[in-house]
């Protein structure tokens, strides 16, 4: 996947930062985004905004997907198709936005950033662990 600042479409995946993670959506056309919302341990579900509220100040990318699965228009109508739904609770690492988008357009439920978060969580509590068991001596 490529990043991108222009050429913004239907069907486009859209991301924004925000502190420390970063948000993501489908543009469906005339300024609205659908997206995967909610707080962290709150009931989360699939809702459609303007592109401004989406952005909430921050500054848009648009990703590019080498080899998506569904066309601009699938694309937006698979994100319709969840519209008002209830996903449960909003997790980071196993159930949000970027899944959502990914879905959308690849029918893969993943998402980069939180399997790049989880990998470095889990190779620091590796090493931690491995710290503390050998006492800070390790061989190389």
């Amino acid at each position: 996947m490529r990043h991108h600042t222009l050429d913004m479409e239907v069907g486009s995946h859209l991301s924004v930062r925000r502190t420390g993670y970063s948000h993501h959506g489908i543009y469906i056309g005339r300024g609205m985004v659908i997206h995967f919302t909610g707080d962290k341990g709150a009931s989360a579900f699939i809702k459609k905004e303007t592109l401004q509220d989406f952005l909430y100040g921050g500054t848009l990318k648009i990703i590019r997907h080498r080899n998506p699965k569904y066309t601009p228009q699938e694309v937006v109508a698979r994100a319709y198709s969840k519209l008002g739904q209830k996903q449960g609770e909003y997790n980071l690492l196993f159930d949000n936005c970027e899944h959502f988008a990914n879905w959308c357009i690849e029918g893969k439920h993943i998402s980069h950033q939180a399997n790049t978060g989880l990998g470095i969580a889990l190779g620091s509590a590796a090493g931690i662990a491995i710290m503390i068991l050998t006492g800070g001596r390790i061989r190389m």
